[in-house]
């Protein structure tokens, strides 16, 4: 009965060789391309086997496995057994390669507690990918584990990840660095990027904006996104105003508000005052309230 379990978890290693892993490897190992490799079982077992995914690459086979001139077809899981097929050790290799993936994140706020991030990464088709991002040199959180497949040119693959408790009221000494790795059935991609909140923060746009005519006033809020208190964390707004005759001005207001006349439509983006951060998206355009014959087209 022992033996016949061991046989079938041997089944299921040897099904996933050509397979992208259904989970990360608890064991691995990246190598260089056409690079060398010996793997090593357990060195008080004499006579032991070997289940690999090609022979191409294999210049040896006793219990220590000597792998030369390694290619992407050698990649896979290498399985080392007793001769009685009792598993001693499972080691999965991976080729390595040259590019790095390129990895971008912002926040919504300083107090956000979630990094919206992106990769591409070249090679995925079908692959296993996972994340994590640290606040200092010391923690060592979760990794975030995902599967993506993507039948285009540059698969982009967007993912959201939590930080550790954040105070948006505190210096940040060290910056949030975010590590990733992806792999196929063969493949090893790696990357990182570290971030100071302020200069990834990225506000929402506006909210609540009305043009009322009667009262030639424009006006918005705070994005319901953005850090609070809003005397500490001020917003620098950017107007742009269509007028009736379809000229258009763009104009920096510190407040919530803006006196205008004669206007056809108006919308509003906003960004941090003081640390020059990126603009938010533009607001839906407004209309006055009984809309004009031509709809509203900015440049």
């Amino acid at each position: 009965m022992l033996q016949a379990f061991f046989l079938l978890l041997i089944q299921e290693e040897w099904s996933f060789l050509h397979t992208v892993p259904v989970s990360w490897p608890k064991n691995y190992v990246v190598v260089e391309e056409n690079d060398s490799y010996t793997l090593r079982c357990d060195p008080h077992t004499q006579n032991v086997k070997w289940l690999t995914p090609s022979d191409d690459c294999v210049n040896s086979s006793q219990n220590a496995l000597e792998l030369t001139d390694l290619e992407n077809p050698c990649a896979g899981n290498y399985t080392c057994l007793t001769m009685d097929n009792i598993l001693l050790k499972s080691v999965y290799l991976l080729i390595k390669e040259n590019e790095d993936l390129k990895i971008s994140c912002s926040l919504d706020s300083y107090s956000s507690p979630v990094l919206s991030c992106s990769v591409r990464v070249p090679f995925c088709r079908d692959c296993l990918v996972r994340a994590k991002a640290n606040t200092s040199s010391v923690d060592d959180t979760n990794w975030l584990e995902m599967k993506f497949s993507d039948a285009t040119k540059d698969s982009v693959l967007k993912f959201n990840l939590s930080l550790p408790m954040w105070c948006a009221f505190e210096e940040q000494i060290y910056p949030i660095v975010v590590t990733m790795e992806a792999i196929t059935k063969s493949q090893y991609m790696s990357g990182s990027n570290s971030y100071y909140i302020r200069d990834i923060v990225v506000p929402g746009a506006p909210e609540n904006v009305i043009l009322n005519t009667d009262s030639n006033l424009g006006s918005w809020t705070y994005p319901s996104t953005w850090a609070r208190h809003f005397s500490f964390f001020p917003l620098l707004f950017e107007v742009n105003i269509q007028f009736k005759n379809n000229k258009e001005i763009y104009e920096l207001v510190y407040e919530m508000k803006k006196n205008m006349t004669n206007v056809k439509c108006m919308r509003v983006r906003c960004r941090d005052m003081y640390n020059n951060s990126m603009w938010s998206n533009w607001t839906t355009a407004r209309s006055v309230s009984r809309a004009p014959r031509s709809p509203c087209k900015f440049k």
